[in-house]
């Protein structure tokens, strides 16, 4: 954690200034993080589906199928 902590420091350093690669890799680091700590995960994480655990109206509900009816 601390070596991600130190190279977000240093692609930021490199963002401000202004140096075009740092963006890049700033940008590609932070959506690996993200990835890697599964901060895309959310209250619509279909891991679940498999096991049963989740029913079919839920399923619609949370991939937008069915947010429109009443």
């Amino acid at each position: 954690m601390l070596a991600v902590s130190l190279g977000f420091l240093i692609a930021f350093a490199l963002i401000f200034l202004q140096v075009p690669i740092a963006t890049a890799l700033g940008l590609v680091g932070f959506g690996g993080v993200v990835v890697l700590n599964g901060w895309t995960r959310g209250p619509f994480d279909f891991s679940a589906e498999s096991d049963g655990s989740c029913l079919p109206a839920e399923r619609g509900l949370a991939r937008g199928l069915l947010q429109g009816r009443a």
